[in-house]
């Protein structure tokens, strides 16, 4: 017996424990495992320069060396593209507000584009040789474009050529150019110098010259005191206020191609040349520690992440783009959870309000309440009487929505002769007469020209309705002689309108008459 009763029991199996989540060494490593989305961009030919809007991180642009392309990640179609520039491309900018790109060329030659309307707005031709780098100010109206021809120049987007030369301002070529402020702008190159410059000053003189003791590919200022180059597979960084190095660091074996902050200069993400993996140095407290190092498959051509750190993009030498994201709404909770303040929670469990029995049906007596109280507790409290709202006709309605053919339709229904000369008149006063009257079928025009019939002799009514027959006159005179019945009501209206006049006419004589023979009767007596 005890054996079949256990036999007759059912099976459970027993649920297998789940495995711990992998830790991560640093904070660092954890936020990178969050871009979990990815798209794949392939071109033929491989990215010199990638940007992200500023304003909408969801827009990147694209530099190749034949084409600009501008995708939408969240659409994740192409939004303009601008191909047959018949030129080499060398150097590009995505403006912050997304709405204009800037392109350098091997010959040269500097064009804006207008990523709206997907044209043409500006092309200079002032550098002799290619352009290596564009940095556009915070006004979003000036850039400064540094070429291989030992020079930078200035331009205004509304002029048609540079306002500022500086011609020879280096011995070698310049690699980069950069503003520090709108008035200060940095240049490196292969001179192994930096030089501040001061755009106010006429004598067009250095201001400051910081010896970088390589070659300098890139500036990344992170404000108006610091900034951060490039010396070969070392990053300086430099204090303007003396001149003068305030650290030193390689963390990388080859040399350094481009520098990036992210994350208000919290991050500084660095791109070699040749190699495959992207480091992540802390710009939080300028120690430029290494945090965490990005590998992929394949050489990086191009790099750029947005200032919310929720994307980042990578161009490969082999043409592909690879654009990854991150599940912004995992990250929304867990800033919620970073936030979970244990004192505020202890504080709601101990809130009786939160657990109080509450009436889910509202009664008659719910929504009345204190409606009834006539007698006052103290003689210092104030009793505000509640004051009826008028309850507005269903004409009055439609013209405080702005609905003047319905109010028309409405006010005649009623057959009211003051409501719908007022409402005439309201028309008339808002210039919305027009509105009411037009398009009106047969039947419709029919009603409203035997109300003009019957009220046109009114001397209340007679100037109020001489203008909506003047009107209608106006629009539906063709449409008279095709139907026959509002062919008879014009006449009518007409014969109407001529009677009193007529009649007003004879009034008028009657008038002078009597005014005649009361002057000759004064003047015999």
């Amino acid at each position: 017996m005890i054996k079949s009763s256990l036999l007759k029991t059912e099976y459970t199996p027993i649920s297998q424990k789940p495995f711990p989540q992998k830790t991560y060494k640093n904070p660092e490593q954890r936020q990178f495992k969050k871009y979990k989305i990815d798209k794949e961009i392939n071109n033929s030919i491989s990215s010199i320069e990638i940007n992200f809007c500023k304003t909408t991180p969801s827009l990147i642009s694209i530099f190749s060396l034949d084409n600009i392309y501008i995708h939408d990640l969240i659409s994740g179609e192409t939004v303009s593209k601008f191909p047959n520039i018949n030129e080499q491309i060398t150097s590009g900018i995505f403006r912050n507000d997304g709405k204009v790109i800037i392109s350098g060329t091997e010959s040269g030659k500097i064009i804006i584009h207008d990523v709206i309307n997907k044209n043409v707005l500006r092309k200079y031709n002032e550098h002799t040789l290619e352009v290596n780098c564009i940095d556009i100010d915070s006004s979003l109206v000036k850039f400064v474009s540094s070429s291989k021809d030992c020079s930078f120049k200035l331009f205004d987007m509304s002029s048609k050529k540079s306002f500022l030369n500086y011609s020879k301002a280096h011995n070698d070529y310049i690699r980069t150019s950069k503003f520090l402020t709108d008035n200060l702008i940095l240049t490196g190159g292969y001179d192994k110098v930096i030089k501040l410059w001061d755009i106010r000053e006429d004598n067009k003189s250095t201001s400051l010259i910081f010896n970088n003791n390589n070659i300098c590919e890139d500036i990344c200022v992170l404000d108006s005191d610091y900034f951060i180059s490039t010396s070969d597979n070392g990053l300086i960084l430099f204090d303007v206020r003396n001149g003068q190095q305030l650290n030193y660091l390689t963390p990388v074996q080859s040399s350094i191609n481009k520098i990036i902050s992210a994350k208000d200069n919290q991050r500084l993400f660095i791109v070699t040349g040749n190699e495959s993996f992207i480091k992540v140095v802390d710009l939080s407290d300028l120690s430029l520690r290494s945090l965490y190092t990005l590998y992929f498959k394949n050489k990086i051509s191009a790099f750029d992440v947005s200032n919310d750190m929720n994307h980042y993009a990578i161009g490969f030498e082999d043409g592909n783009n690879l654009i990854k994201s991150k599940n912004i709404k995992e990250e929304i909770d867990e800033t919620k959870a970073l936030n979970y303040d244990q004192e505020e929670a202890d504080l709601e469990l101990l809130d009786p309000s939160k657990y109080a029995e509450k009436s889910i049906v509202k009664n008659y007596k719910y929504f009345n309440r204190g409606q009834y109280i006539k007698n006052l507790d103290n003689e210092n409290d104030v009793y505000v009487e509640k004051k009826k709202k008028k309850k507005l006709q269903k004409y009055d309605k439609y013209i405080k929505k702005f609905q003047y053919r319905k109010a028309l339709d409405s006010v005649i229904e009623t057959k009211h002769v003051e409501n719908i000369l007022g409402v005439f008149e309201e028309l008339i006063d808002r210039n919305a007469l027009k509105l009411a009257l037009l398009k009106r079928s047969e039947d419709e025009l029919e009603i409203i020209l035997q109300f003009i019939l019957w009220k046109i002799r009114d001397p209340k009514a007679m100037n109020i309705l001489l203008n909506v027959f003047d009107l209608i006159v106006n629009y539906y005179i063709l449409f008279s002689n095709k139907n026959e019945k509002i062919n008879q009501l014009f006449n009518q209206i007409e014969k109407e309108i001529n009677y009193e006049y007529e009649f007003e006419k004879n009034l008028l004589d009657i008038k002078d008459e009597i005014q005649t023979i009361t002057q000759v009767y004064n003047t015999l007596n």
